[in-house]
């Protein structure tokens, strides 16, 4: 045992990396990959974290002007997923923005009479991450400072099909509709219970977005011509 270094808590973790560090997508700096994976945060670039990126819901790199900050190339071109709010870099995966009522963890505490530390971010994401049913696909989540919980189910495949990457978005858009019907799964569980809406984020690359509004443009233009002609 003499030379071995704590890495992180809980059990150790398959398919991921041991190097590092990595900058997480909720601006933390993690010793490896494993490390940020044990506190359900997903990576978003190699290196320490050096900048914090605009918030938007394009899906495109944020922090291009910092030569530094390499991000990783998606795993699937134009692949719909999203770039987290203050991360830099795109991925691929399905996307949530969940808010939650703090009145609601409030009386579910005096309701059952138990200790606050009960319900907290990391409980609800294991709570959640029971619901995902496809073992290729992982549950991440972190809370904004907007005080939302943003949450993606990213494939753990390296080189996924198309059919690997939309299962995982499915898994994010039912867990999207078991929080807006109040299914029984979520308003039985004391920390989901607090989940008041969700709203799905994940889109496609805004380079995608531009070729399309540009072929629009140049359609409507000849359109113009035609017309004047």
């Amino acid at each position: 045992m003499s030379g071995r270094k704590f890495a992180y808590w809980g059990p150790c973790l398959q398919g991921c990396s041991p190097a590092g560090p990595v900058c997480g997508v909720n601006g933390v700096s993690y010793i490896s990959e494993c490390a940020a994976w044990a506190e359900y945060v997903s990576v978003d670039y190699a290196g320490p974290c050096l900048a914090v990126g605009p918030i938007s819901d394009l899906m495109e790199p944020k922090c291009a002007l910092i030569d530094r900050i390499i991000c990783p190339p998606l795993k699937k071109p134009n692949c719909l997923g999203f770039t987290a709010p203050g991360a830099c870099c795109p991925k691929c995966g399905g996307a949530l923005r969940i808010l939650y009522s703090k009145k609601q963890i409030d009386r579910a505490l005096y309701g059952t009479n138990i200790s606050a530390s009960v319900i907290n971010l990391n409980n609800i994401l294991r709570a959640l991450e029971r619901h995902v049913k496809i073992a290729e696909c992982a549950l991440r989540g972190y809370l904004t400072i907007e005080m939302e919980i943003f949450v993606t189910v990213e494939t753990m495949l390296e080189n996924p099909t198309d059919l690997q990457l939309n299962v995982c978005i499915l898994e994010a858009e039912k867990i999207a509709d078991m929080i807006n019907r109040e299914s029984v799964l979520i308003t039985s569980d004391l920390g989901l219970s607090s989940l008041s809406y969700a709203l799905t984020v994940h889109t496609y690359p805004t380079q995608g977005a531009n070729t399309i509004s540009l072929s629009i443009g140049a359609l409507l233009a000849c359109l113009s011509v035609y017309v004047l002609r």
